[in-house]
């Protein structure tokens, strides 16, 4: 894994309200995590729009860096994302879908963006 950029936050949607907003949970985060972050190519958007996932772009990290938080990664998590260079901003993403990587040593997220509403914590 190339670190090319941190994984700020992480948060799962633990609910939605009547009108759609989704309710995140605590934080999982307790330090910026470095991930590789890969801008995927036409083909693999285009094989993973066929099965129904939105790939705006991937992570990958170390599964073990996700369960030292107590966190097992899901689809439907939240994820703040800080490339590593000069100013740029924080991108928020939903994870679509999760593949395991080198015999599940790592795991790939497949990310959307998202510029919704979300409602912190309780439901």
């Amino acid at each position: 894994m190339i670190a090319n950029a941190t994984l700020e936050s992480l948060k799962a949607v633990i609910a939605a309200q009547g009108d759609g907003t989704q309710v995140l949970g605590d934080e999982v985060m307790v330090m910026p995590l470095p991930v590789e972050l890969i801008d995927p190519k036409a083909y693999r958007v285009e094989t993973d729009r066929v099965r129904g996932v939105q790939n705006d772009a991937m992570i990958r990290v170390e599964r073990r860096a996700l369960e030292v938080r107590d966190h097992t990664a899901a689809v439907g998590d939240r994820v703040s994302i800080k490339r590593d260079r000069l100013d740029a901003p924080v991108e928020s993403y939903e994870v679509t879908d999760i593949k395991e990587l080198s015999a599940g040593e790592m795991l790939e997220l497949v990310l959307m963006v998202r510029d919704d509403e979300t409602v912190e914590g309780g439901a």
